[in-house]
């Protein structure tokens, strides 16, 4: 159409040579393919059909260059929540799949017609849709021309190592500093919990954790008294993939104790021995001066009576002379003819009905809320009697005298009463273990203690 120029009449015959041309001889049939690289001169016979005159001209081809593409190194992240999805820029693989060309725009498909039709081409801060691993294609154009060709693109997601929070590191104190010495390097095995090629390592800091940085040396001191948190670091060794969790590390108290005051027996045949010293005798005064706060006792519940207030109710509770127990009284109850409308467990009456709160305290324990602990031992009762709105519970630590105490709820107006009463008995126990020695080193190393009666041998 450009060659004739709008005219009419006219065939148009395209030769390789000017000799075929002029004589018409071997014109080129359909598509034709070049055979002189990047440009070839074709030759055109322009001939009249009603005459045939014609004309000669020529048609330049050229072969313009598509752009030269190499498939690129694996992009490679780490995953960061373990979904196999991860973050990239595309961006940064430019420089590579370029290869030096100039002139060439890139861009980045999830398919091989996207690619071929530039269409829905992707952003470059991309995340894979295709977890672990995805197939990306890239299409390289030259600006001048429009000539393109098409590439691939591997993304892979390596996974991080799994983490645990392990159980807290103990140690027991040695100066009364806060300060333990601890062997990190046994706490791989927990931390790893099986996984292999993952390299663990130790930091004060959460910044110095992600970044690899500090690491800490194995015979570790803590630097915070009493309980220090370390973060740990799991790296995979193949490809740098991390994570990381925390380590709790707590310097257990020593007891704070004194020298008991000494054992003292009759000898009974002037050799200064004496077979019947009873270590355990010592075990009180030894109890108190230990002070660890909040470890040297715990409770145990050994009886439980809960009682509707609408009728009357008592409960004996059985004890062991000489040992310690707590007594807990807790709730809210309403009680007719109370002046104040409500009582708590606090409200325990004197030798009279309920209603006449500032009678003289002579306990007589068959009145209102009693128990035998608290009539026996008056200065046990808590002062003012008044209605606690927040709490509702009181308790009572004794050592026992009796072999049972009593505790219940007497009042005459039961059918107006509303509420329920709880109480507690909990036995205490020591959590120290007490051992006798008779060195300073079996007593350390907790060897050799000694059984039952002791007989001294010097």
């Amino acid at each position: 159409e450009e060659i004739l120029n709008g005219q009419t009449g006219i065939s148009v015959s395209y030769f390789e040579t000017l000799e075929n041309a002029e004589s018409g001889e071997n014109p080129i049939e359909g598509l034709y393919t070049n055979i002189e690289v990047d440009t070839q001169t074709l030759y055109v016979r322009l001939e009249i059909d009603e005459t045939g005159c014609y004309a000669t001209t020529t048609q330049e081809l050229i072969v313009n260059p598509i752009p030269t593409v190499l498939v690129g190194p694996t992009y490679e992240v780490c995953d960061d929540d373990y979904d196999g999805i991860g973050s990239y820029d595309l961006s940064t693989l430019d420089e590579t799949l370029l290869d030096g060309q100039t002139g060439v725009s890139i861009s980045y498909y999830e398919s091989q017609e996207d690619a071929d039709n530039a269409t829905n081409v992707l952003d470059v801060n991309y995340q894979n849709t295709v977890p672990d691993n995805q197939t990306l294609y890239v299409r390289l154009e030259v600006d001048e021309t429009g000539c393109y060709a098409t590439t691939t693109q591997e993304l892979i997601v390596n996974p991080i190592p799994t983490v645990l929070v392990g159980p807290t590191y103990e140690v027991c104190d040695d100066d009364y500093d806060g300060i333990g010495s601890y062997d990190l390097s046994t706490l791989d095995e927990t931390l790893l919990d099986g996984q292999t090629g993952v390299s663990i390592s130790y930091y004060e800091s959460q910044e110095d954790a992600d970044n690899a940085t500090n690491v800490l040396d194995v015979n570790y001191q803590n630097t915070v008294p009493d309980n220090q948190t370390l973060y740990v670091r799991l790296e995979v060794d193949e490809t740098g993939c991390y994570a990381t969790t925390t380590q709790e590390l707590i310097v257990n108290p020593l007891p704070e104790i004194i020298i008991p005051s000494p054992l003292e027996e009759c000898d009974d045949d002037y050799d200064g021995i004496v077979s019947f010293f009873d270590l355990d005798s010592s075990r009180s005064e030894i109890l108190q001066s230990v002070q660890i706060e909040g470890q040297n006792q715990s409770e145990i519940l050994v009886n439980e009576f809960i009682h509707t207030i609408t009728q009357a109710g008592e409960a004996t509770f059985e004890t062991t002379i000489g040992k310690n127990y707590v007594l807990e009284i807790s709730g809210s109850i309403s009680v007719s003819g109370n002046p104040q409308g409500q009582i708590d467990a606090a409200f325990f009456t004197e030798d009279s009905e309920i209603a006449n709160e500032g009678d003289p305290r002579t306990h007589g324990c068959i009145d209102g809320i009693y128990s035998s602990l608290l009539c026996d031992n008056p200065n046990l009762r808590p002062e003012p009697d008044q209605y606690d709105s927040i709490d509702h519970t009181y308790r009572f630590p004794f050592t026992a005298s009796t072999s049972s105490i009593f505790a219940g709820f007497s009042d005459s107006f039961y059918s107006d009463n509303s509420g329920s009463l709880t109480f507690r008995l909990y036995e205490i126990f020591d959590n120290l273990n007490i051992s006798y020695h008779e060195t300073l080193e079996n007593a350390e190393s907790g060897e050799n203690p000694i059984e039952g009666l002791y007989t001294n041998i010097e």
